[in-house]
Order: structure tokens, then sequence, then C-alpha cells
């Protein structure tokens, strides 16, 4: 468990103590899963911007809906001053947050 919880310490004394799908994707497979079973992070309401990855500049941009026919949302967008209007997959919108009381606990099993 000390190896899964580095991210976890890298993170703990942000104001923000999150983690978005662009920093759990360079975890190895099944941290966040194994993290999350654990009680020690848990997933939160989808964030509403994103580092742009379309270009080399990493600016962060509000992501936008756009809704079709019904009220689904046909597309999920965010503007990149070199390249537009860039696709966002919703998997990219997901985010995981510190639970200190489950870090506690998975501590005090050490």
């Amino acid at each position: 468990m000390n190896d899964l919880l580095t991210p976890i310490w890298d993170r703990v004394d942000a104001r923000e103590p999150r983690f978005s799908a662009d920093d759990v994707a360079a975890w190895p497979d099944g941290v966040v899963t194994r993290l999350a079973k654990g009680g020690v992070m848990h997933e939160v309401e989808n964030a509403t911007s994103v580092v742009c990855d379309a270009c080399a500049d990493r600016h962060v941009e509000e992501v936008i809906s756009h809704h079709g026919p019904r009220g689904f949302s046909a597309a999920r967008l965010h503007p990149c001053p070199e390249n537009g209007r860039v696709k966002v997959p919703l998997g990219r919108l997901r985010q995981w947050e510190i639970d200190f009381g489950g870090l506690a606990g998975a501590v005090a099993k050490r």
C-alpha cells in the first residue's frame, strides 16, 4: 500500500486535494480502483475545465457542452487558440478527491 500512496502524499497539502483523469492516467493500471476500494479516495463531480491536449501551451480551458436533441449532451468542447474547438471525451472530466478518514484508516492498518 505504501507505493500506492505515493501520489496521495504529493497532493495531501493541496488546497483542493483532487486528481484529474489526466493525473491518474499516468498511474499504473488498477491504482485508482484499489485506492477507491480502500477508501483512500473517492470520485467526485466531473471537472468543468481541462488542460488543452491539442497544443503545447498547456492552457486550461472551460469545457462547453453542446446539447443535441432531447437534451442529451452531443459534444464537449474547449477552445484552443491554435486548434479552434477541441473535443473532450467525457472520461477526461472525471476527478477524484482524497478521503482523509479513509487515508488515516489505511495508514493505521500498516
